[in-house]
C-alpha cells in the first residue's frame, strides 16, 4: 500500500514508518520534497497539495503536541485540517489512523479497571482533553464525511530514543548520576503510582494492523494490558544499571494520585487482530539504558 505517515519524524513516527517499511508498504513522510520542512499542519491547502502529489491509500497521523499544556489544543486543529484536506483532494481511502491517548480516559472507577474502550472518558489534563477532542472532532469528521477514520488509543509507548522528559529516562539519569557521585538519591512522584508501558514497536505493528485491515470498531486500546509501579520501574532501571549498591528513593508527593487509567484492556486488539506486545518491558527498559549510556 502507499501510505503516508505524517509525525514522521518523532518518537513514535520513526517506529511507525519503520514497520511499515519492513512490511513492504510504500511509505511517504510528510515532508516538502523541496524544502525538506515537515508539512504544516496548519496549513490545509499545504497538507491538499502533499496528498494529491503522494496520492496514498492510507494516512498515518503521529503528529501532535505531547505537553501539558494550553499548546496541546493544536492536536485538534492538526486532524481536523489533515480530514479537512483528505477530502479537498478527492482521495478515496482505505483508511486513516489518528493516534490518540489512554489520557483521554482521566480519573476513572477502580470497577473500571482494566480499561475498555467503552469506558466514558473522562480528562482532566489539558493533554488528556486535547486528544479527547481530538478524538471526537475525528468520528464526528468521519460520520459526516463518510471517511474510514480509526483511533487508536495509546497507553504510554517509550524505548530508545524516547524524549528525556518522560519518566523512565528521568530515572536513567538519576541513577548514572547516583552511580557517579553527584547525587546521593533517586527521587520520584510516588512509588506506588502506576502506568501501562508498551514497546513503541508493538505500538507501531499494531497502527499497521489497523491501516492495513478493516476494522470492525473506531477505537482500539493499544497498551500492554499490564500496570507497572515506579517501584518496579526502578528497580528495572537499576538492575540494568549494573548497580551493586542499592540507592535510596525519595517519594516528593505525599498524597496518592488520583485512579487514572493504568491498565489497557486489549482484548479488542487481541481477538479482532490477533495482536499482543511481543517486547517485555524489563527487556524494553535495558535497550533504553544502555542506549542513554
Amino acid at each position: 500500500m502507499r501510505i503516508v505517515v505524517f509525525g514522521a519524524s518523532g518518537f513514535l513516527g520513526r517506529a511507525v514508518v519503520a514497520d511499515l517499511l519492513a512490511a513492504d508498504h510504500d511509505v511517504f513522510e510528510a515532508t516538502d520534497q523541496v524544502t525538506g520542512h515537515r508539512v504544516d499542519l496548519l496549513d490545509v491547502v499545504q497538507i491538499e497539495t502533499f496528498l494529491c502529489r503522494t496520492q496514498p491509500e492510507v494516512v498515518v497521523t503521529c503528529a501532535g503536541v505531547v505537553k501539558n499544556s494550553g499548546s496541546a489544543n493544536q492536536n485538534t486543529i492538526f486532524t481536523t485540517n489533515l480530514l479537512e484536506a483528505v477530502l479537498r483532494s478527492l482521495l478515496v481511502l482505505h483508511r486513516v489512523v489518528v493516534c490518540g491517548s489512554a489520557a483521554e480516559y482521566g480519573v476513572i472507577a477502580a470497577a473500571n479497571l482494566p480499561v475498555d474502550e467503552d469506558t466514558p472518558c473522562n480528562a482532566q489534563s489539558a493533554y488528556g482533553m486535547s486528544k479527547l477532542q481530538e478524538t471526537n472532532a475525528a468520528l464526528q469528521f468521519a460520520r459526516k464525511s463518510r471517511l474510514p477514520v480509526t483511533i487508536a488509543r495509546i497507553f504510554n509507548p517509550i524505548g530508545p530514543g524516547m524524549q528525556s522528559k518522560f519518566l523512565i529516562p528521568g530515572l536513567i539519569a538519576q541513577v548514572k548520576a547516583v552511580k557517579a557521585g553527584t547525587r546521593s538519591s533517586i527521587e520520584v512522584s510516588r512509588l506506588d503510582s502506576q502506568r501501562d508501558y508498551i514497546d513503541v514497536r508493538d505500538v507501531a505493528r499494531a497502527l499497521r494492523l489497523l491501516a492495513e485491515g478493516n476494522p470492525a470498531h473506531q477505537v482500539y486500546n493499544i497498551g500492554s494490558g499490564t500496570a507497572t509501579s515506579n517501584s518496579e520501574l526502578i528497580d528495572m532501571v537499576i538492575a540494568a544499571s549494573d548497580f551493586v549498591t542499592i540507592p535510596s528513593v525519595i517519594e516528593t508527593v505525599a498524597e496518592p494520585e488520583a485512579l487514572i487509567a493504568i491498565q489497557a484492556d486489549v482484548s479488542r486488539m487481541r481477538t479482532e487482530f490477533n495482536w499482543q506486545p511481543e517486547h517485555q518491558l524489563i527487556e524494553t527498559v535495558k535497550e533504553i539504558v544502555h542506549a542513554q549510556h
